[in-house]
């Protein structure tokens, strides 16, 4: 619900009478603002409080296990005054205020302890909290403000980490943070890859060796790690896993602890792979406690100054290696990833963030290989827009889409490394193999001749994540996403706004093929289209591509708009034939 802070109900529950008598107390002593001046009388009496509302509560976090908090409250004051002009008393007067309650209180495992109110009662204004804590006493941190928690979390913990330009220890931090911590298979599945343990427990693990699940005691103040599980947002990298688990501990212990007040089983927090918490309830709280951790772990072990000091030092060398206009920028990110130990996606998302955006068409891992260094003008695609794709789903997308399957086939473009590229001199060669390839023109500006895809997921784990998080994932997806769904779609009206003379050559190929298109039935006859444009039979199709001549025939027989999906599925159209048809047709 939103604006519902579970903390301000609990307040209320077990302090209401407290804060009751210190708002009476202040409103008498201040009854000649509150009701004498409004009212323009002179005489008040029989002042009490009728109704208290509690309105909101703000919290601020505090060392160790304290909290400040200011309840927002207005009390329904009901009092008589004496009315001078009727010369009697009215007593059915009410009068309403905004006040603010300052309180501390220390959250135990039990319950709030240590609660008092710690200053004078005031009226409400303008409120800022320096640490806000939310209604569930998890941080309420944005993301312009990761580096700061990132330096503030190591400058309490390990402190040389910010001035070194080496991996972080994370031995070392755990210690540092008197944790321990463990390495187990969690569970069968591997769907979850760590879990924090902030008291005793028996807890149940997986051994793989006798394929049974077994019970084994763990300290409070234990990390527990699972390698075979990878998590999502930390890109294969075991460091940031457990980075994850010591940010529970440093930010999470105190809503951990609220939580626990409500669920006396609560002992330990569960991190799935997926990215939400097992055994907490799926609502705000856990929610922003993995994509707090999610997000602040990476900047722990590559704070902003630290990556923008190797990014420079790096791209450096190797200008001095291979000249300014060779330099090969993965190799900067293989440098950066090798040096501080992380996965060169994590390496390649934090210059992202920092705004390298000379990266963003580095090291894009489809058909099983890493897809050559592209370049492109900056803000030329949208969220979750690519250049780069994948073999199947290109194919996915010609077979709903009949206008670009004869666009492909006919030549006007080309599928040249996993880009689709408009067929020019200017953007194409070939190399000693004869396979095409990109020349420099089109390597370093795809906006001017490369069509554009919209990446699209169902997955839930995209839900709360910022938009260009689902084709950053996609374009690593064969590295670490393999069980991830994603779609794609083709954007009707490709990127050429900057090259007039490429707009008009596609405008022009889209008018003649939907000319063709609109006197073709099937898709036998779409073929009929391109071989008449190659010069060629249908004989030389069906030996070109291995398809039998009554295999073509039926479509042929297909008596609906051109509808490649279906002929595939009826008639086991391989996607390998279908590239084999295009390769041959183009």
């Amino acid at each position: 619900m939103k604006g519902y802070s579970k903390f301000l109900d609990y307040i209320k529950d077990k302090f209401y009478d407290e804060i009751v008598a210190k708002c009476d107390e202040y409103i008498n002593i201040h009854k000649a603002f509150l009701i004498l001046e409004p009212k323009d009388i002179t005489r008040a009496e029989n002042i009490e409080i009728a109704n208290l509302d509690f309105i909101k509560i703000y919290i601020e976090d505090l060392p160790n296990d304290d909290i400040a908090f200011d309840v927002v409250v207005v009390p329904e004051v009901a009092f008589s005054y004496y009315d001078s002009r009727c010369k009697d008393w009215d007593t059915d007067s009410i009068r309403t205020t905004w006040l603010i309650v300052p309180c501390k209180g220390t959250v135990g495992k039990e319950n709030l302890v240590n609660f008092k109110i710690v200053n004078n009662i005031e009226e409400h204004s303008k409120h800022k909290s320096k640490k806000p804590l939310d209604g569930d006493l998890v941080p309420i941190i944005s993301s312009d403000q990761y580096d700061a928690v990132a330096e503030a979390f190591l400058s309490k913990y390990y402190p040389e980490a910010l001035n070194q330009d080496t991996p972080l220890d994370t031995d070392k931090l755990v210690n540092n943070m008197g944790l321990k911590l463990i390495y187990r298979r969690i569970n069968k599945e591997a769907s979850v890859f760590g879990e924090s343990f902030f008291e005793d427990t028996v807890a149940k693990f997986y051994d793989e060796a006798n394929d049974k699940v077994i019970k084994e005691k763990v300290e409070a103040n234990t990390i527990v790690i699972d390698k075979t599980a990878h998590a999502l947002f930390s890109f294969g990298s075991l460091p940031i896993t457990i980075v994850h688990e010591c940010l529970h501990f440093y930010l999470h212990k105190k809503a951990f602890s609220f939580a626990k007040i409500y669920n006396k089983k609560l002992q330990y927090i569960s991190c799935a792979t997926s990215g939400v918490m097992l055994n907490l309830s799926c609502d705000d709280k856990s929610k922003w406690m993995e994509i707090e951790a999610n997000a602040i772990a990476p900047h722990v072990l590559m704070t902003t100054n630290k990556l923008f000091s190797l990014f420079n030092d790096f791209l450096a060398l190797e200008t001095r290696e291979n000249g300014e206009f060779k330099v090969y920028m993965p190799q900067v990110i293989f440098d950066i990833a090798e040096k501080l130990q992380v996965s060169v996606y994590s390496v390649k998302k934090r210059l992202l963030e920092i705004g390298k955006n000379e990266v963003a068409g580095c090291l894009d891992y489809v058909d099983d290989h890493y897809v050559p260094a592209y370049g492109y003008k900056k803000d030329s695609l949208s969220d979750n827009e690519t250049y780069t794709i994948s073999t199947k789903d290109l194919i996915d997308d010609l077979s709903d889409d009949a206008l670009l399957l004869m666009a492909l086939s006919s030549g006007r473009y080309r599928f040249v490394e996993n880009h689709l590229i408009l067929n020019d001199d200017k953007y194409l060669t070939k190399a000693d193999n004869g396979d095409f390839i990109l020349k420099d023109e089109a390597r370093f500006h795809l906006d001017e001749c490369s069509i554009k895809f919209k990446v699209q997921s169902d997955e839930s784990i995209f839900k709360d994540t910022k938009s260009s998080f689902i084709s950053f994932c996609y374009l690593c997806r064969e590295k670490y996403f393999v069980n991830l769904q994603f779609k794609t779609k083709l954007l009707k009206e490709p990127n050429l706004a900057n090259n007039h003379e490429l707009k008009e050559k596609y405008d022009e190929a889209s008018k003649y093929f939907k000319q063709k298109l609109g006197a073709c039935l099937t898709i036998g006859e779409c073929i009929d289209v391109l071989l008449e444009e190659k010069q060629e039979s249908q004989n030389w199709l069906c030996y070109a591509t291995g398809i039998d001549k009554n295999t073509l025939n039926t479509y042929y027989d297909e008596k609906t708009q051109p509808n490649i999906r279906k002929v595939m599925a009826n008639l086991n159209f391989q996607p390998k034939m279908l590239k084999n048809s295009l390769i041959l047709l183009s």
